[in-house]
């Protein structure tokens, strides 16, 4: 069976409406009737400002197909109210219509509010990062994401592998903001007594993974004339625990493991499908012309590379390995680099000291030859997080 769920930017006022008989009376009266189940109705939006439609890496921008998965605890005893239902995101845009899920088998999780419950609701978008992928569930058009609950610390968790193109992305109601401008018992939100006054859930999703971007700067005219780039990778914790219902501490990351590079996946060129920087000759990325440093009047050409890396969060310094071919001079596959991001060095940074979840860097990348490379990082939009650059001839 299936549930249309409507979201609106704004909320709907769940009431009945009855005039007063007093023809003296100065204004409509409003009563409003707290005896009916009510219908649960969830707001969804992304905290991302930037709008790119998503195919392998970060979203930023809603496409209709993203699988989110809701639950929904009783706020006093702790039982499961929604239990892991599948939703679709809005079709476009950063917020919008989602489709909600659920069958016969589990008639008791429909989404209506009864009685005197109060519920908090969660929500989580793994972008196939599951580690155990999917269980199957005969009421899905796809399977189910295989949790963990801790009934003793209150808490749900998953597990993911990530390979530096997923976004993970998790979202937790607001009471405070939910309820902003609204004169209401917060103690009594959310619940049939909440909906009917207007108050719904809004599942704002926030990023849990560091998003590294990059730009390529030559240093001399022999780089612009035929060095490419034909490998760039990332290291960072491939698998990791991230808590998504319940008792969520401050940080959603519980822990990660097994480190390992996470490799660039990029457009060639602007009409090219996603590719992985692989070294073969189609994927491989030219460096751009040479501005030489003494020229103040020009900014230094750069090749903005059209993909990011998605990585585990809380490191100050992460390494980068670099594969640099020249034509004539090397194998195909490249001369590798090992090159680190080093947050000590960071532009425009919150002062963390670290790569932090939700925000975006822009990684410069100097190329001088195939033996001297320097990179600096800046913080970039998606939340500005710094820039960092990697320039031997910064000094």
């Amino acid at each position: 069976m299936r549930y249309k769920i409507s979201i609106f930017l704004a909320a709907a006022l769940l009431a009945v409406f009855a005039c007063s008989k007093n023809p003296d009376s100065p204004a409509e009266v409003i009563v409003i009737d707290d005896s009916t189940p009510q219908p649960v109705l969830f707001s969804s939006n992304l905290s991302s400002v930037r709008t790119t439609t998503k195919a392998v890496g970060a979203i930023d921008r809603w496409s209709g197909n993203d699988s989110l998965f809701v639950f929904s605890l009783d706020r006093e005893t702790k039982g499961v109210f929604i239990d892991n239902v599948l939703a679709y995101s809005p079709s476009d845009g950063v917020s919008g219509d989602i489709n909600l899920y659920n069958s016969a088998a589990t008639a008791p999780n429909e989404p209506f509010y009864y009685g005197e419950g109060y519920y908090d609701f969660f929500a989580y978008y793994l972008d196939g990062a599951a580690i155990n992928k999917y269980k199957e569930n005969e009421a899905y058009p796809v399977g189910t994401p295989v949790v963990d609950v801790d009934q003793e610390n209150n808490l749900i968790t998953v597990d993911v592998a990530i390979d530096g193109t997923q976004d993970i992305m998790i979202a937790k109601a607001d009471v405070d903001r939910d309820t902003e401008g609204i004169e209401i018992n917060k103690a009594k939100v959310y619940s049939a007594y909440s909906a009917r006054r207007g108050v719904k859930p809004d599942l704002l999703f926030k990023h849990q993974l560091s998003r590294f971007k990059f730009e390529i700067i030559s240093g001399s005219q022999i780089v612009a004339d035929n060095v490419y780039v034909v490998g760039l990778s990332v290291e960072s914790d491939s698998l990791a625990t991230f808590a998504v219902a319940g008792n969520i501490p401050e940080n959603n990351l519980i822990e990660s493991s097994h480190p390992g590079f996470l490799k660039l996946w990029h457009h060639p060129t602007p009409d090219a499908p996603l590719t992985i920087l692989d070294g073969s000759e189609s994927s491989r990325i030219k460096c751009p012309a040479y501005t030489p440093k003494t020229d103040t009047t020009s900014p230094r050409d750069t090749v903005k590379i059209d993909g990011s890396i998605l990585a585990i969060p809380g490191k100050s310094v992460y390494k980068l390995n670099l594969d640099l071919y020249q034509e004539g001079y090397t194998a195909a596959t490249g001369v590798p680099r090992d090159l680190e991001i080093d947050f000590a060095n960071i532009t425009g940074g919150t002062g963390a000291g670290k790569a932090e979840a939700g925000y975006q860097y822009k990684v410069y990348i100097y190329v001088y030859g195939l033996e001297i490379v320097e990179v600096k990082v800046t913080l970039d939009e998606w939340k500005d997080g710094g820039t960092v650059t990697i320039d031997p001839d910064e000094n």
